[in-house]
């Protein structure tokens, strides 16, 4: 029985080490470094795309249709 007692207060032990862990402040230096992160092919990231042209955008044949916001251009369905 004190086999079992002792392996519930090794258990017991680790699990409060892991909330003492999570209960860390994150600082703004923490997470993860952008050396860590790894991207497809390598190298660096892909730029951002570039913004639309300022102004409406010119509306599709026919008329209508959803004006996305992020491409600058009418999708109609």
């Amino acid at each position: 029985m004190s086999d079992r007692w002792s392996e519930l207060a090794t258990k017991l032990t680790e699990v409060v080490k892991l909330i003492e862990l999570l209960q860390q402040p994150v600082t703004p230096e923490g997470g993860i470094e952008p050396s860590a992160v790894h991207y497809p092919g390598g190298g660096t990231p892909p730029p951002p795309p570039p913004p639309p042209p300022p102004g409406p955008a010119p509306t599709p044949p026919g008329g209508g249709g959803i004006y996305c916001k992020a491409c600058g251009t009418y999708n109609v369905f």
